[in-house]
Parts: structure tokens; sequence; C-alpha cells
């Protein structure tokens, strides 16, 4: 890799081996330095890897932290394009490398449009996540502490973490990112302000729709207003797990499941099976914990989508 950086970037021969070093957890730091080292022109190289489907999903995942060492335009409108990929660790990804760019205070533009539509998004995600895990708290039959009410936990922090990164980028970064301290771990007084901040800045939809994920409310008065932004209402323990089991993040999907099986809610089993034979073969946290489940339960276990039968309960 040192003699391929001592070329330059006369030649791009190396550039797809170097991309399939970036899985590579003792290489990919030598082999993005040399990316990089190539600057601007090597962006459309890595947009056309790391937008690819069919590329390993690792690579992908490693090339936005790449461009964002690159600062350019180029860099930005190609990270842009990806705001909206399918996968959600790379999308994560990306709005991190985006706001490493913003914060080098380079003259760069950033897709406003595009952006403010995945705030209002990972707001409905925050909502989401907010408004489930009151109804299994409401039920009583789940512990606080039980491993799917810290999934969901864990998933509204980090929409909200997402919400500033991405609010970063279309306002003045350093002024959000006091906000998001002092919303977090400032006094009531510091709070206050810094909600008047954020309520005079966002507009919109922007505002009607992100203020109450940032804004120091009450968990009754969040929730309530979750389930008017979101047309839902509150339900019961079996209605919310069944949404949970066919939730797209896996980690949740999963847990919903295995407290399914802790429970021994067999009334979910069709359910449940019905997830195994159609679940993407490729959510395998999925996949396992819908087979314990279904052998815990008795119930007949369909051969899966993969080939592979569910093997007894313990």
């Amino acid at each position: 890799m040192e003699s391929v950086q001592a070329i330059g970037a006369s030649d791009f021969l190396f550039v797809p081996t170097l991309v399939s070093l970036l899985r590579s957890r003792t290489l990919k730091g030598r082999a993005r330095d040399v990316l990089v080292s190539y600057g601007e022109p090597v962006v459309n190289a890595l947009a056309h890897f790391m937008l690819d489907p069919i590329e390993d999903v690792w690579v992908r995942r490693h090339i936005p932290g790449t461009l964002a060492l690159i600062t350019s335009q180029a860099s930005v409108d190609v990270l842009g394009g990806a705001l909206n990929d399918p996968d959600g660790f790379l999308r994560y990804k990306v709005i991190a490398a985006l706001d490493r760019l913003r914060r080098t205070d380079a003259p760069l533009t950033f897709p406003k449009e595009k952006i403010e539509a995945l705030i209002i998004r990972e707001g409905n995600q925050f909502f989401n996540c907010l408004t489930l895990g009151d109804n299994l708290l409401n039920s009583k039959q789940v512990p606080r502490d039980s491993l799917l009410a810290s999934a969901i936990t864990q998933k509204m922090d980090r929409a909200r973490d997402r919400v500033y990164r991405l609010l970063a980028l279309i306002y003045p970064w350093r002024d959000i990112a006091a906000a998001e301290w002092t919303m977090l771990h400032g006094e009531s007084r510091a709070r206050a302000s810094a909600s008047e901040y954020l309520d005079n800045v966002l507009t919109g939809q922007l505002r009607k729709r992100i203020m109450p994920v940032i804004e120091d409310l009450p968990r009754d008065e969040k929730v309530r207003r979750g389930n008017v932004l979101l047309k839902t209402r509150p339900r019961d323990l079996e209605e919310t797990l069944l949404q949970l089991i066919n939730d797209e993040d896996q980690v949740i999907a999963a847990t919903a499941i295995e407290l399914v099986r802790e429970l021994k809610l067999w009334t979910l089993g069709d359910d449940v099976e019905h997830v195994l034979a159609f679940r993407d073969p490729h959510d395998w946290y999925v996949f396992e914990a819908a087979s314990w489940a279904l052998a815990c339960s008795g119930l007949p276990t369909p051969r899966s989508r993969s080939g592979m039968t569910p093997g007894p309960c313990c």
C-alpha cells in the first residue's frame, strides 16, 4: 500500500483492491489513507462501490468514513445520494460523515429538502418507539429492564441523536451542538433557553414534528403527542408485540419474538411462524429467535427459505 500511494493518483488500477481491504480490521485504516490521498478524483469510484447493493455490506459501510476525509462538494453530493439507503447502519454512517464534513466549516452545500424529510422520518421513528415502549410498560407484564424495553430505549436515543446531527447540517452546527448538550445535561433554566432557541429556529412541519422530540416534557405528554402525530392509539400487549415482531429492525423484531417466548403468548404463534417463513433470510437474529420460540411452543416449525429447519428446544 505504501508503494501504491507513492505512485499517486495517476493510476487508479488498485482502487478496487484498496476498497475491498476496507472490510479488513487490520488493513482498513491504511487502505483508507491511500484512498484519501487520491483526493477528489477518487470520489466517483467510491460512490460506485457504496451505492452498489451487491457489494459486500461492510465495504459499503466503511466508504462514508473515507468520503468524510475528502473535503469536497463531490463528497457531500455522493453522501447525500445515500441518505435514503435501505441499510440503516449505512445511513447512520452517511449522516456521521456529512456531520464531519459540516464541522470543517468548508463552503459546502448540503441537500436541505432531503435532510428535512429525513429529520421528520427520524422524529416519527422516535415516537413510534416511544408509544410502543409505553404500551409494553403499561401492560404490567413486561419488566422495565427487559431486553426489548432496553432495545427500544436505545433506538429512541439513536433516533434523537440523528435528529440533532441532521439539524446541524442545515442550521449553525455550533448552536445546534450547544443546544443538544444543554437539553441533555443542563439545568432547567438552561434547558428552557435551549428549547426556546430551537423553537424559534425551526419552521413549519419541522418545528411541529421535532420540537416534541427535543422538548423537556413529561413522558405522558410526549406519548400523547406521539400518538397524535402518528395518528395511532394506545394498544394492548399482543397488538404491540405483533407490530414489533414485524419491525424492519431485526434486533427489535428478534427481542420481541424472544419476549413472546418468555411470556408464552402462543396466541401469536402463527404470526411468529409467518415471520420465520417470509422474513429476509439475511436477518439471522430474527430467524434464530423465531426458530427457538416455535420449538419451545410445541408448534410445527416450517422449513425456512434458507432451507434450514429449526432444532428442538432444550
